[in-house]
Formats: structure tokens, sequence, C-alpha cells
């Protein structure tokens, strides 16, 4: 399994229209992103993400299919979904809730702290 860490990104916390967002795009290379999601529900991202590809390949696993997106795909991965493929060089563009992501990323963000050597 494997996540998307940043090679380069631009990111910040939009309002569209009444709902509030956490909108990325970037260049993503790839991880294996297992232990980031321990202690999620069903150890799942609960974040929903809908994004376009603008070049690449993504994959996002799901309990029963795996849902593959290229170059001009729009897409949606609602929550409980683990990203199993990134190709090297893909760009996309990810709208996220804001609630939901900062939650989700909580959670990553200490496995990603308890990771790291400590001294």
């Amino acid at each position: 399994m494997t996540t998307w860490i940043p090679a380069s990104v631009q990111g910040h916390d939009k309002s569209v229209g009444t709902c509030p967002r956490g909108v990325a795009r970037g260049q993503w290379q790839q991880v294996d992103d297992r232990p980031l999601l321990k202690g999620l529900p069903d150890d799942r991202c609960q974040c929903p993400h809908r994004g376009y590809v603008f070049r690449g390949e993504l994959t996002f696993h799901y309990a029963d299919h795996d849902g593959v997106y290229h170059e001009g795909d729009a897409f949606y991965a609602p929550a409980g979904h683990v990203p199993v493929h990134t190709e090297p060089g893909s760009e996309y563009l990810q709208i996220s809730p804001s609630d939901e992501l900062r939650r989700t990323s909580e959670v990553i963000m200490k496995n990603l702290t308890a990771q790291r050597p400590q001294g």
C-alpha cells in the first residue's frame, strides 16, 4: 500500500461557497502509507476527496474494488479508501472537506512523528 508524499505542493484551506475545503495541487511520489493510517477506522483514510488528474495515474483501494484514474479523469474518493498507487511524476488537484482532512491529518502526523528516530 502506498501514499502520496508531496515532492512539491501548493495547498491551503479555501471556502467554496459555504463549504470549507482543503485544496492541494502538486507532484507526488509514492511511499508505503499503511502505518500512517493506523488508528483511523478500519485503518483507512476517513476524508473524502474530489479531484482531477493532470498527469499520470493514481489508484485508490476500497473494500470492494479499486478506482484507477488517469490523465484527464475527474475522481471522487469517498471516506474508507486507501491510496495504493501513484505513478511517479503524477500531478493532480485534490479538494477535501477541511474538518475531515484535519481529523485524518492529525492521526497521520501522530503516526509520522512516532516513526521518526528519537534524538
